[in-house]
């Protein structure tokens, strides 16, 4: 039993470590090098091309079938399906971040972005390893729901660490250190990996030949049919899933723009809701994951789901205060952590409908249609707020958002 124990809390200080660098790499690519391309002189046309370096993390489903199927010859047989491809994805990523410690980000605009999009890619796909890694290692649900909330925790703590500690190293020490120090995190993933188990699977059909195109798609074909075979209502739990993210990403997409128009200052919002409300998120994230590990992931996530209409409606009370920061510390406080809550619930509802032996197929096809949802909604939340009054959008925004209850009261009526 003590070594039972002692292999559990191993396993969960490694998957928080991997989150850490998970979310280290993903904040390298959408915030520090933005940011000090920003700080050199850049113009938003630039910045904006350079968001689009990202556009591999929205595009897992095409690379996850390989991970599923392929064998990586001498290192899955050695360490595993799971922990090969890792070990092989994470050193080509450290590799990758290297390169930026030998050129000067901010000169030459072209070789900058060559290197990201490089970056970008690997890190998507470590993510999909690293997410197939988390699902499958737990046994029960509860099990679950507690690796996914350390995934959460280390996720956040990476992406602080890559924002606001980038941010400090690079006025102290100069961007080269704040590289050299992305750098070394990514050299920790490898070495985690390599003190963890791989996950016990009972059958795997995979090949160290390259796969076919037929293999790929009949790949693509069984991971849905499974997916439908064991949640019939996959139409009703996407459309939950689009209208449970509504008052999370609406808020968060317009938190700039709104606070700025209440007068905020530049300071005050990166005291407060950045730095503040990150590390509310945080324990938000860990309160998240303890309750759906305590009373079930589908109640879990319905309790969360509900807490989280809080967000929108506080910012409501906050365009009707205008520049109080009082309110506004609540406000952040109420947004960040209803945040982290239901997003972990929603992180962990997710892995759970991922049960069978393309769980990097199936997660990478839900995530991405939830990253694309985020996306359609924060687009969507901007054109509507230049018709309408704040007040009135964060009203309209819950009332939507709260759509998602008689969904979820569909889905699991029988």
């Amino acid at each position: 039993m003590s070594e039972i124990l002692k292999n559990t809390k191993l396993y969960l200080l490694g998957i928080m470590l991997l989150g850490v660098t998970s979310g280290a790499a993903l904040n390298l690519v959408l915030f520090t090098i933005p940011y000090h391309l920003s700080e050199a002189g850049h113009g938003t046309g630039t910045i904006g091309a350079i968001f689009l370096t990202g556009l591999p993390y929205c595009l897992k489903p095409i690379w996850a079938p390989f991970i599923d199927r392929y064998s990586v010859p001498f290192l899955c047989k050695r360490f595993g399906q799971r922990r090969g491809w890792a070990l092989l994805i994470q050193l080509c990523l450290s590799s990758s971040i290297s390169l930026l410690l030998f050129i000067s980000p901010s000169g030459d605009i072209r070789i900058t972005a060559f290197i990201v999009i490089i970056i970008s890619f690997f890190a998507a796909i470590q993510d999909i390893i690293l997410d197939a890694y988390r699902i499958e290692r737990p046994k029960t649900p509860k099990e679950l729901s507690i690796a996914t909330t350390f995934n959460a925790v280390g996720l956040r703590i990476g992406m602080l660490v890559s924002s606001a500690g980038a941010l400090f190293i690079s006025d102290i020490l100069g961007w080269y250190f704040v590289y050299l120090g992305a750098f070394l995190i990514s050299l920790a993933g490898p070495v985690i990996i390599y003190f963890l188990n791989e996950p016990i699977v009972k059958s795997r059909h995979t090949t160290t030949h390259l796969i076919s195109l037929r293999q790929y798609f009949a790949t693509l074909r069984d991971s849905i049919r499974m997916l439908k075979a064991s949640k019939p209502q996959w139409p009703l739990i996407m459309l939950m899933i689009l209208l449970y993210k509504v008052s999370d990403s609406v808020p968060m997409s317009m938190s700039a723009p709104f606070f700025l128009n209440l007068s905020f200052t530049s300071y005050e919002i990166a005291l407060i809701s950045k730095g503040y409300g990150l590390l509310v998120m945080i324990f938000g994230c860990t309160i998240g994951g303890l309750l759906l590990s305590r009373i079930g992931i589908e109640r879990g996530f319905l309790i969360c789901g509900i807490i989280q209409l809080l967000s929108p409606l506080a910012f409501m009370f906050l365009s009707m205060a205008q520049h109080d920061l009082l309110v506004f510390l609540v406000t952040t406080t109420i947004q960040n952590f209803a945040s982290g809550l239901a997003g972990t619930a929603l992180y962990i509802y997710i892995s759970s409908l991922c049960n069978s032996e393309f769980v990097a197929t199936q997660f990478s096809m839900i995530s991405s249609f939830n990253s694309l949802a985020r996306i359609f909604l924060s687009s969507s939340a901007g054109l509507l707020a230049t018709h309408i009054a704040w007040t009135e959008f964060f009203i309209l925004t819950t009332i939507l958002s709260s759509c998602f209850v008689l969904v979820y009261w569909l889905v699991n009526r029988d």
